[in-house]
């Protein structure tokens, strides 16, 4: 049991970790640039998705370029007083996770670190760890919109055969009536032939008593 609880315990820690901002070098549009980094457990898709939906909210334009997402010329409070030019990459990674890079440049690849920019760089690993949360919170509202889906097309699928049944039962009702007319018919007609019968009976007798 302890050493289930430990592992369980040095996996939490990884998970984390993993999930901390870090700070590197990174591959950047044509050189090498320090960024902030975080491993998020989503697909890359859903994290690249809530990152545009959340600088939206901030009010920042969103565009791309050579496969980064950009808020060019931004004024962005959140991470500095100052005009900046911030570039995002997200990156898959294996078992559906995937990183997400931010390089947050002052002009003419004046990129910021935590040495020299110590405030700014701070807010921005702050904002990648938001996105811990803005991607759990994205996917939710996917899986809450899917749910609700399924839901609408299950009510619909529940009153076509709701509908069906109505119409199956006033066929039955049909049937059946028409089964007791069948029935009724029957009856008359044998209670025809039987009377017929008694005639025909009635009538051979009177031809036997004549000879």
């Amino acid at each position: 049991m302890k050493k289930i609880l430990t592992l369980l315990f040095a996996f939490s820690i990884l998970i984390s970790k993993a999930q901390t901002p870090d700070e590197q070098k990174a591959a950047w549009i044509d050189s090498d640039q320090n960024a902030f980094s975080i491993q998020l457990a989503n697909k890359a898709d859903n994290v690249e998705a809530a990152l545009k939906q959340r600088l939206q909210k901030e009010g920042l334009k969103v565009s791309s370029k050579k496969g980064f997402i950009t808020c060019l010329g931004a004024n962005w409070a959140k991470i500095g007083t100052s005009t900046m030019d911030i570039y995002f990459k997200v990156k898959k990674v294996d078992g559906g996770n995937s990183v997400l890079y931010m390089f947050v440049s002052k002009g003419y690849n004046n990129f910021i670190n935590s040495q020299v920019n110590p405030d700014e760089s701070g807010h921005s690993k702050d904002f990648l760890a938001d996105m811990i949360n803005e991607t759990k919170r994205y996917e939710l509202n996917l899986a809450i919109v899917d749910l609700n889906k399924q839901i609408k097309n299950a009510n619909g699928d529940l009153d076509d055969l709701v509908s069906k049944q109505r119409k199956m039962e006033d066929q039955i009702k049909e049937l059946n009536r028409k089964l007791d007319e069948n029935h009724t018919n029957q009856n008359d007609k044998s209670k025809q032939i039987d009377d017929l019968k008694s005639q025909l009976n009635e009538l051979q007798s009177r031809l036997d008593a004549l000879h």
